[in-house]
């Protein structure tokens, strides 16, 4: 019977410690994978929703003056939030430090002949940054360790506007003296030991914080790793350099991440987080977000959408922008942004197969696309024009997303009812995404049953179809245009807004050939960096100066790319993608920023960097290189 114990014993122990070494050797694998990615620096470092942003400081353990949002507009603390200052067997020491970005993680490396320092900081959530710090002797000698880490509060509390941080220590380093903690500690020869303190972030002290214990950092830590690795993990067979963009593209969102405060109920993400007028939420940058983060994070891409449809009024429309305070900015209700929300909704539903956020989703989708023909049809035609609340231009050309386009110079308003203009022009990229969302919603429909209430029929379809391209299609030039309704004429300037038709499927084969052999012609837009947002041969040129009159938006690259496939164009498509790809300066270089958009003449970054949509697009080019299925949906919803 002993025996027979002692054997089975045997067994367990065999058994733990191979998972053990399974374990070990996972860890080992996801760091290395995760440190091929190391040194993409943001200026800022976020993560979980968090709205205050973290930097190493430079050539001193610590971390640096920090970036809070927490006023809508951004603005940096006084003073360093950390510094580490170390004293070993009661002398100063120098130390060679090296500072590294790893995806999830800020990584310090403090060196000398006889001591070695790992500073890490992760997120724990979006009011909790976790530092550690494993200090190791490196001599044959025990030796004793003096750490004074300073901060810039008197009590372990930092008070800024209209923010409070709290500085927390493990219990292994409770003495606090005017903002300084102390902690010592006696390390005996090659011995290794690991503290810990947080950095917490909240709005007002009334403001509960979440539960944390520092028993569950090394858990943290670890969970942060593997969340990393799962994110990353899926471009492994990319080229080097596209497997990097891919990293590069995930932080730019990750960064981008705010959690529910003020106004916002929702988590979302901001255009950019590093420039205060793109401190917001807006309509079409959120499903442009949503079908991004649908593919790493879909819980974030539910609430991405969520946050829109949170501010959606009774009669449908959804608010252009909206920021956390509405004291310094209030909601953007003068004009809604393109329909593109069932895009987003479908591709989180084909990724999730959660019925329930359909169920949820559904009746607010439907209205917002009732919304468009109530309330921008002037004509009552059945196709739609871009427009505004309150009657201005200015509203209407924000409306289409694209705000000083040439195709609308000369365009004029007209009133539909008490609470809508329109602007006398029907536009062809508005009719085409309304085209595919009455596509989504009848596939959306369809899952839950509920097709007796989408009220929207295949003939129905077929017929719009048709009026678009009867419409925008001009059969001279072979390319879509802008249509005035009152001089009764097509607005012929050449812009991005004619690839929709190629994305969701409207033109004939012969029609698409047409417009594919005027985005491949270097005269309009196979530029240097192509395809850009008005004809290069265009006297309104100006892509220096004129944000939709010339410069690259990548959004509309991938709509232009995805379409060219759709027809079968593949070589072209994957040339012009990777002329792209390798000509927008700074895409495929580790340390630099993706952009709003580039100068097509010459690949230069243009406007703000750090850019989540430019992000989204290029993400979803790189996943359509790694999965069979098409992001447009052309198979199934085409």
């Amino acid at each position: 019977m002993k025996n027979w114990i002692i054997s089975i014993l045997c067994v367990l122990c065999i058994f733990a410690c191979q998972n053990q070494t399974e374990t070990n050797m996972q860890d080992r694998k996801h760091i290395e994978y995760l440190n091929e990615f190391s040194n993409f620096l943001p200026d800022y470092f976020f993560d979980q929703g968090a709205w205050f942003g973290l930097q190493l400081l430079e050539n001193q353990l610590g971390i640096d003056k920090a970036l809070f949002l927490s006023d809508s507009l951004g603005y940096k603390s006084k003073a360093p939030l950390l510094q580490l200052m170390v004293l070993q067997n009661e002398q100063k020491v120098n130390f060679n430090i090296v500072n590294k970005f790893i995806p999830g993680r800020l990584v310090q490396e403090a060196t000398n002949d006889g001591l070695n320092i790992i500073l890490q900081v992760v997120y724990e959530d979006h009011q909790t940054a976790l530092v550690s710090y494993e200090m190791t002797n490196l001599t044959n000698a025990a030796t004793s360790i003096e750490l004074n880490i300073k901060t810039p509060s008197k009590n372990g509390r930092y008070t800024l506007s209209n923010a409070t941080v709290d500085f927390e220590l493990d219990e292994k380093a409770k003495n606090l003296v005017n903002g300084t903690f102390n902690s010592t500690i006696t390390l005996q020869p090659n011995e290794s030991s690991t503290r810990y303190l947080t950095i917490r972030h909240r709005f007002n002290e009334d403001e509960p914080f979440t539960d944390f214990s520092f028993e569950n950092a090394s858990a943290i830590l670890k969970a942060n790793q593997e969340r990393w690795y799962g994110y990353l993990e899926p471009y492994q067979k990319l080229s080097a350099n596209k497997k990097l963009l891919a990293a590069k593209c995930i932080q730019t969102l990750v960064n981008n991440w705010r959690s529910p405060s003020g106004l916002y109920k929702h988590d979302g993400l901001f255009p950019s987080y590093y420039y205060s007028y793109f401190n917001g939420f807006w309509a079409w940058d959120s499903w442009r977000h949503a079908v991004a983060l649908s593919t790493f994070e879909p819980e974030l891409a539910k609430n991405q959408v969520r946050a829109m449809y949170d501010f959606q009024d009774d009669q449908g429309m959804i608010a252009d922008a909206v920021w956390r305070d509405p004291a310094i900015y209030k909601p953007n209700l003068r004009n809604t942004k393109p329909p593109l929300s069932g895009w987003a909704i479908y591709e989180i539903f084909r990724v999730t197969k959660d019925t329930s956020f359909i169920k949820e989703m559904f009746p607010k989708l439907q209205k917002y696309h009732q919304w468009w023909y109530k309330n921008r049809d002037h004509n009552k035609n059945q196709l739609c024009e871009f427009g505004s609340t309150d009657g201005t231009r200015e509203a209407a050309a924000w409306e289409s997303g694209m705000d000083n386009a040439v195709r609308f110079d000369s365009a004029k308003m007209v009133k539909n009812n008490e609470h809508a203009w329109s602007l006398n022009q029907e536009s062809v990229d508005l009719n085409t995404y309304l085209y595919g969302e009455k596509q989504y919603l009848i596939a959306l429909g369809e899952v839950l049953n509920e097709t007796e209430f989408v009220h929207i029929t295949t003939d129905e379809l077929k017929q719009l179809k048709t009026r678009i391209i009867d419409r925008f299609y001009d059969v001279e030039d072979g390319y879509l245009y802008d249509f005035n309704f009152e001089t009764d004429q097509k607005i012929k300037i050449k812009g991005p807004e004619a690839w929709a038709s190629l994305w969701f499927k409207i033109t004939s084969e012969e029609q698409a050939k047409n417009v594919i052999s005027v985005i491949t012609d270097t005269t309009h837009f196979n530029t240097y960096c192509p395809f850009p947002t008005l004809d290069a041969s265009h006297p309104e040129f100006n892509p220096e100066n004129g944000y939709w009159r010339g410069p690259v938006w990548l959004d509309q690259a991938y709509i232009a790319i995805v379409g060219m496939k759709n027809y079968g164009f593949e070589k072209q498509a994957e040339e012009m993608k990777n002329k792209l790809l390798a000509n927008a300066e700074g895409l495929l270089d580790k340390k630099r920023a993706v952009w709003e958009n580039y100068d097509p003449r010459n690949g230069k970054p243009l406007n703000a960097k750090h850019f989540s949509w430019s992000s989204s697009h290029l993400l979803l080019l790189l996943n359509d290189e790694i999965n069979s299925t098409d992001r447009s949906q052309k198979d199934t919803l085409h």
